[in-house]
C-alpha cells in the first residue's frame, strides 16, 4: 500500500529528499575532472552510491514496505544507512577541504593532471569548495534524518 501523495510534504520526505539534492550537485559538479584525482572519483562514486541509497529509502517508506515486511530489522537499516551517509559525507567534506586549501596554496602535486582546459583553476577550485559545501550539508541532513529516525521510528 502507498501513502498519498502528501507523505512528500512529511519532514522525513523532505530531508531525504534534500539529501538526494545535495548529492546531485556533487554528481553534477564532479561530471568533469574527476580524473585528476583518484580521491575525486571515490567521492563521484560515493556519491552515486549514496543518491541511489536515498532514492530507494524513500520509496521504502513510500511504499510502506516495513509494515508489509516483518523479516528485516528495518529500523536498524535506517539508522545504519543514515549514520554511514554522515560519516562519509563528512569525511568527503573534510577531504575536499583539505584540497581546496592544498590547491588555493599552489599545492597540486597531488593531483594526478591539471583542472580540465574549459574549466580551469580557479573555476575547478570553487567547484570543489561548493561539492565541500555540498557534502557538509548531506551530512547534517543525514545526522538529522539519522535523530528523526531514532526518536520517532519509520513512521
Amino acid at each position: 500500500m502507498a501513502r498519498p501523495l502528501s507523505w512528500f510534504l512529511t519532514p522525513l520526505s523532505i530531508l531525504k529528499v534534500c539529501e538526494l539534492v545535495c548529492l546531485l550537485l556533487v554528481i553534477v559538479f564532479f561530471i568533469d575532472g574527476r580524473i585528476q584525482w583518484g580521491a575525486y572519483s571515490v567521492i563521484y562514486a560515493l556519491a552515486f552510491l549514496l543518491a541511489f541509497g536515498c532514492v530507494l529509502t524513500l520509496l521504502i517508506h513510500y511504499f510502506e514496505v516495513p509494515k508489509a515486511s516483518n523479516q528485516l530489522p528495518w529500523l536498524q537499516i535506517e539508522l545504519l544507512w543514515n549514520t554511514l551517509g554522515c560519516v562519509l559525507c563528512a569525511a568527503g567534506c573534510i577531504l575536499l577541504t583539505w584540497d581546496w586549501w592544498q590547491m588555493r596554496s599552489g599545492r597540486h602535486h597531488h593531483h594526478a593532471t591539471l583542472a580540465p582546459r574549459n574549466i580551469g583553476e580557479t573555476r575547478w577550485m570553487r567547484r570543489v569548495a561548493i561539492v565541500a559545501g555540498s557534502l557538509l550539508l548531506a551530512a547534517c541532513l543525514f545526522l538529522l534524518t539519522l535523530g528523526r529516525v531514532k526518536r520517532t521510528g519509520l513512521n
